[in-house]
């Protein structure tokens, strides 16, 4: 674990590259945005620089790190420098995600870390199979957001994974003519931090039932006109025809995720 001053030294130097970097970030981006629909700020990656200072680190990890998520590239800067700043060897897998915004952040944050000399290795993955992680003998898990990947791990008895909750919101919103509320939904969550699950089924009883099946924990939104029996949503996390967003917890930058 790096000391309090190298760790501000650390992230004003990656800052400071990223600035000097805005153009290659931003190309990178407007690729990535041909298939998701997500603006890179970069000074949204200062606020959150600026709350990473504020954290406390942790004890160096006996095992490497494998964090899969859907490629936000906040995400990845976030949990790639809580890494650097824990001296943690860590692979990031996003899913074929937000690839090139992503590779270009990761190949910033690596180049000052091996500058000033901080032993952590960051690894991007696009896409990782369930065999090469059995494979792998010195390595804890970490799901964010997709809660089937997390099933799919425990399904194909992949031990040391850890799924976080917090980080994910599912919904489902009745009517196709509210595609465009959708959409707002999927990139307020995006830009704040969460990852999100868009349930598709034929009616309202429909998507709570896979919903039951699926849910690990995440909050719930459903927008329907549909009357919903009390019984049917009785001890899970959902709200119906209620804005959750404004009261989610996406302070994600101060979670212990690690």
């Amino acid at each position: 674990m790096i000391g309090t001053r190298v760790k501000e030294t650390l992230l004003n130097k990656i800052m400071k590259k990223i600035k000097e970097e805005k153009v290659v970030i931003e190309k990178a981006n407007q690729i990535d945005k041909k298939y998701y629909n997500m603006n890179i700020s970069i000074e949204k990656l200062a606020k959150i620089s600026e709350e990473l200072k504020k954290q406390n680190g942790k004890e160096k990890a006996e095992k490497d790190i494998l964090v899969i998520h859907n490629g936000n590239p906040y995400i990845t800067y976030i949990v790639a420098i809580k890494a650097i700043i824990n001296e943690i060897n860590m692979k990031i897998c996003v899913r074929e995600a937000m690839l090139g915004t992503n590779l270009v952040l990761i190949k910033i944050m690596r180049e000052i870390a091996k500058e000033m000399k901080i032993k952590a290795n960051i690894e991007i993955e696009r896409s990782i199979e369930i065999e090469e992680i059995k494979q792998e003998r010195n390595l804890d898990i970490v799901v964010l957001g997709d809660s089937s990947v997390y099933r799919l791990l425990l399904r194909n008895r992949i031990k040391n994974v850890k799924y976080n909750a917090k980080t994910n919101i599912a919904i489902y919103i009745e009517n196709q003519q509210l595609e465009g509320l959708k959409q707002n939904i999927i990139r307020y969550c995006a830009d704040n931090l969460m990852e999100i699950e868009v349930y598709e089924a034929e009616n309202v009883t429909e998507a709570i039932r896979e919903i039951k099946a699926d849910n690990q924990g995440e909050k719930v939104m459903l927008l329907t006109k549909e009357k919903i029996e009390e019984e049917m949503v009785r001890e899970m996390p959902i709200t119906v025809n209620e804005n959750i967003l404004k009261d989610f917890e996406k302070e994600f930058v101060k979670e212990e995720i690690l």
